[in-house]
């Protein structure tokens, strides 16, 4: 539960000011001793000091931290602003106007908001409202549902009859939080739909309340289910490279060009036409130098293709109330403020769908206005980039208020705090704990925790014996109590027999992730792969609130599809689950690429018996004592990419011709509470890692083992509490169709039976020589002096995972970003192992590659 005066999402912030920058020092000296005392000021020094500074923190510790910090950094004697990204930022001097950018289409993704709305109740009301307009419109699907994210086709995301107004929605509600923050706009501008929400915001057209707009998008999206479909496929293709002079002249070469339907910023475009016309543009474009990627969807829009629309749009806006706007509002399709008339206002808003996005131009122009500060206001952050492009060596500050790859509070919070050190004007106290001076941010405060208590009991009704037993276990071991912070967080809706969750994982929100990383090397990131065993916690945890039973759990046919893998940093997964009849809880979990497009990666059965004490049946047999040559630390030192949260196998005491034995030890896993997940993941991964020592005592080498599949896993009791002790027995078969398979046994000291894994799968991959070396981990002494190259089929094969692990070991952060921008391209990898051949007529390392084993979902 969330303490009082705290927001549900987590998070600190504090802002300064002084006339001078030494003030502005001593003032954060101050307020990291407030901090470490306990206290929680949101904002000191004068309203109208010169020079700001704004600070973040997870909690108070790191929040006092961040603060000494900023103060060192202020001592320096530099005259500058600064950022320490996402931990303090200092300005000073005048922020100029401010203009509010409101995305369009494109902008949309699974979740948006679900963090935000915990905090904001209004952000959850404009998502209810237009869900009920589009039921008062007949419409059989509501658009919000997305918000959870429910399971939605990715037409539904990027279309015009729920896509747009859902994209929409959430930049109105996003503006209103801004709003009730003290932000105000000196001019605001939409790019493509994103001009509806200008429109509102700025106030030209005029809607006299929130179920008024949302009545409009509704029937506005009443209009695009019934617009006829082209007539030839369409589609549109953004540009990212050449300048746009090189590539309109490439375009002229064309017997049939497709238009240049947006103009972001000076290095993209968008093209728009015909999909046999894209097609001849795009090899014409890439000719010269540029990269090209089809936008999902199925229309030319901004185009004379798209006149059809236009047309629809223009006669349904002769309902719409045009008014003396509040602030200027400024059109992408004549890159200047709109005029005063109202039929010349609803001619431009009609036809921009049908001609080009002058976007880069709106920039200039608001620029040569006065405007330095630009705020997104919407899903995402693609204008900003936009923006950052097109100034880029000017003056400004060009910053969003969401993103998909941060949590929507975080997020806000950098916001909030680059605003303020820029010398908007921002409510800081509306972001944190209230001072004894601001009693109005007390109410406010007990409205979130109780929204934010409300949800978590929606979501699992069984909560509170789950905590009850909870606690009295960790009483009786004497530990600390966990922060009680399942797998299933935010976007959890309940719904009857079914559930649907969202999760975002991210480095820095779940930390023990980078322990499971391909290729991390010491203190060097690798690629954070979800465990296999993860994927069987989201099942167990999303079962347990979906049944509000507490018991022995069968968990049925478990299969992995696809790797889960945090490609930028960030993971998004949906998980679905159903309650059948006769009990049994069906799960389905779907990756979702940063397109938007999903794919199936994980689906097991799960059935919770309250009946925990059924004698379970006897442990497998004990092959006796036996000499081991791979000794548990040995596996971790030389061979195993698991970091410290993962490295659970303690000693192996045996390994015989079809059986193995060890000792598994309890980690402290940072970030998850295992009792209220009910299984411990890292413990379960010590299955596949003991099949894999067994491997390596029977002689197999290059080879690296993945969980794919599970017939049955039943936990008889709760996860052991970290220190604790399991002995592990498994018995393992060698196929020799490339998999390995294999029942295991975790009991207590005492000899009971905690958990039996049966049918579990693993497949074998081989690798070239050396490769694993460069890709596990491993210790400084296994660094290779040389590498067989691996084939290109190898390090495209099953889904391109290898070639991703090697990118991530060889490129540094900016070419890794743009390597999956462009379509990740082998020949940088190809180059790095080329480089880090001996020179010709060297003698190079040739020492048996170690062999890498772990486990995946």
């Amino acid at each position: 539960m969330t303490p009082p005066g705290e927001l549900a999402s987590g998070g600190l912030i504090v802002g300064l000011s002084a006339p001078e920058r030494a003030g502005l020092a001593t003032l954060a000296d101050r307020a990291a001793a407030a901090v470490t005392a306990g206290q929680m000021p949101v904002r000191l020094g004068p309203a109208d000091g010169r020079h700001r500074l704004a600070v973040l923190g997870a909690d108070r510790p790191t929040l006092a931290a961040a603060l000494r910090r900023a103060s060192n950094k202020l001592a320096q004697d530099r005259a500058d602003g600064f950022r320490l990204r996402g931990v303090a930022y200092y300005g000073f001097g005048d922020a100029g106007r401010v203009a509010l950018l409101f995305p369009g289409q494109g902008s949309q993704y699974p979740g948006m908001l679900a963090g935000l709305a915990i905090d904001w109740p209004d952000t959850r009301a404009w998502f209810a409202d237009l869900d009920a307009a589009f039921a008062r419109g007949g419409f059989d699907r509501a658009p919000g549902r997305l918000i959870a994210p429910g399971p939605a086709a990715e037409a539904d995301l990027h279309g015009l009859t729920y896509g747009a107004p859902l994209g929409l929605i959430a930049s109105l509600a996003l503006a209103e939080v801004l709003a009730e923050l003290g932000v105000r706009a000196d001019a605001v501008a939409g790019h493509s739909n994103g001009e509806h929400a200008a429109l509102t915001v700025g106030g030209l057209v005029f809607y006299p309340d929130r179920n008024a707009v949302c009545d409009h998008l509704m029937q506005v999206a009443r209009l695009g289910r019934d617009l006829c479909p082209a007539t030839e496929p369409e589609g549109m293709v953004a540009v990212s490279g050449p300048s746009r002079t090189i590539v309109d002249a490439a375009l002229r070469q064309l017997p049939d060009p497709p238009a240049v339907a947006v103009d972001n910023c000076p290095g993209q475009c968008v093209l728009s036409g015909t999909r046999r016309s894209l097609g001849v543009a795009v090899a014409a474009v890439v000719a010269v130098g540029g990269l090209c990627q089809w936008v999902p969807t199925d229309r030319a829009y901004h185009t004379p293709l798209f006149a059809d629309w236009s047309r629809l749009l223009r006669s349904h806006y002769d309902r719409v109330i045009v008014t003396r706007p509040r602030v200027p509002v400024y059109s992408c399709l004549t890159a200047a403020p709109f005029p005063a008339d109202p039929d010349a206002v609803r001619d431009l808003i009609s036809r921009q769908w049908s001609s080009p996005v002058r976007f880069r131009e709106v920039v200039e122009n608001l620029y040569a206005d006065g405007v330095r500060t630009f705020i997104e206001v919407g899903p995402d952050e693609k204008l900003t980039a936009f923006v950052s492009s097109t100034l880029r060596g000017r003056p400004h500050l060009a910053v969003s208020a969401s993103s998909r790859y941060h949590p929507d509070g975080a997020q806000l919070r950098r916001c909030a705090a680059e605003l303020f050190a820029r010398g908007v004007a921002i409510r800081l106290d509306r972001l944190g704990p209230p001072t004894p001076a601001s009693p109005a941010a007390r109410p406010r405060a007990d409205m979130i925790l109780a929204a934010h208590t409300e949800l978590i009991a929606a979501a699992n009704a069984g909560i509170d014996r789950v905590r009850a037993r909870v606690e009295g276990l960790i009483r009786r071991s004497a530990a600390p109590a966990p922060a009680f912070r399942g797998l299933l967080r935010d976007g959890i809706r309940s719904d009857g027999p079914r559930l649907t969750a969202f999760r975002r994982f991210t480095r820095r929100g779940d930390r023990y992730l980078a322990d499971h990383s391909l290729g991390r090397r010491g203190d060097q990131d690798g690629l954070p792969v979800l465990p296999f065993t993860l994927s069987l916690g989201l099942a167990v945890e999303a079962a347990r609130r979906l049944t509000g039973a507490d018991g022995r759990v069968e968990l049925t046919n478990a299969r992995a599809h696809r790797w889960l893998t945090l490609d930028r940093g960030t993971l998004d997964v949906l998980l679905e689950a159903e309650r059948t009849p006769d009990g049994v809880v069906q799960i389905a979990l779907a990756g979702h690429e940063p397109d938007g497009r999903r794919y199936a990666a994980f689906g097991a059965a799960v059935a919770v018996d309250p009946q925990r004490h059924a004698p379970p049946p006897a442990a497998l047999p004990d092959p006796g004592r036996g000499p081991v040559g791979c000794t548990a630390h040995e596996f971790y030192h030389r061979f195993a990419f698991h970091g410290p949260s993962f490295q659970t196998l303690s000693r192996v005491e045996a390994i015989g011709p079809d059986v193995a034995v060890a000792v598994v030890r309890a980690t402290a896993v940072p970030d998850m509470d295992v009792l209220t997940v009910g299984l411990d993941p890292a413990v379960l991964d010590a299955a596949g890692q003991l099949v894999a020592v067994w491997l390596l005592e029977h002689g197999h080498r290059d080879f690296g083992a993945y969980p794919f599949a599970l017939d049955r896993l039943t936990l008889f009791a709760p996860p052991v509490l970290p220190g604790n002790e399991l002995r592990l027995v498994a018995r393992v078969r060698r196929e020799s169709a490339g998999w390995t398979e294999a029942d295991l046994e975790f009991s207590d000291p005492a000899g009971r039976l905690v958990a039996r894994l049966e049918g579990f799968r693993q497949r074998l991959v081989s690798f070239p020589v050396g490769f694993a070396r460069l890709v596990q981990g491993g210790a400084p002494d296994d660094e290779p002096g040389t590498a067989a190259l691996p084939e290109r089929e190898f390090l495209t094969a099953n889904g391109g995972i290898w070639g991703q692990v090697l990118a991530h070991l060889a490129l540094p952060p900016e070419r890794l970003e743009e390597w999956y921008r462009t379509g990740r391209p082998l020949r940088p990898l190809e180059q790095w192992l080329d480089n880090r051949r001996p020179a010709s007529g060297a003698v190079g390392d040739r020492r048996p590659a170690p062999r890498l084993a772990g486990s995946h979902s």
